[in-house]
């Protein structure tokens, strides 16, 4: 391990300075002409026409930016109360089916669906081997917190989507899981 780590250092250092000697003799008038030029330039004629900008229509601007950013957020977080009706439609209220469906279609896209869809099935789960091996709720529900049912490592992390759902690439595998787990749920209510 020392070893690997010592060589990743000297590789490192080697690249650093070979990437330093390039840009600082052959490449040094092209990133001169190429980059810092013309970033130069662009600095000095934004700022010109900065300076020309009366100040009220900056910081007016700079506010109604702001506001902007701030509203579309509060409506994303809080939608009005006509879409509010419209969501509570959706609810499990009218199916269950219709709303695993879209609940689904959600988890593409967003954590939170990933995180509802692994929480309600560990419901069914909990009620499934309750009903299976003869358990309380309570039994049933620690039984399953131990994984003691299950001995497949991919349905353990699917339930594991109920906690750990935020993340970097946390949703790229979810519905082979979300497959494997519901496949293995069917079996297991088979009793096989």
């Amino acid at each position: 391990m020392r070893a690997k780590r010592a060589l990743f250092i000297i590789v490192g250092a080697v690249l650093m300075v070979a990437i330093t000697l390039l840009f600082l003799f052959p490449l040094r008038d092209f990133v001169r002409v190429g980059l810092v030029e013309p970033l130069i330039t662009a600095y000095y004629i934004a700022r010109w026409y900065l300076r020309r900008l009366p100040q009220l229509l900056l910081w007016a601007g700079l506010v109604l930016g702001a506001t902007y950013f701030l509203f579309r957020a509060y409506y994303r977080a809080f939608p009005p109360a006509k879409q509010r009706v419209a969501m509570r439609r959706i609810t499990p209220l009218e199916s269950n089916l219709e709303w695993l469906q879209q609940m689904i279609t959600r988890a593409r896209k967003h954590s939170f669906s990933r995180r509802q869809i692994a929480s309600n099935l560990v419901h069914t789960t909990v009620r499934l081997i309750a009903r299976r091996e003869g358990l309380s709720l309570d039994e049933a529900r620690e039984r399953f917190e131990t994984f003691e049912w299950c001995d497949d490592y991919v349905v353990r992390d699917f339930f594991g989507y109920r906690r750990l759902h935020y993340g970097w690439r946390r949703g790229v595998n979810f519905f082979d899981k979300l497959q494997r787990a519901i496949s293995l749920l069917e079996r297991y209510q088979q009793g096989v």
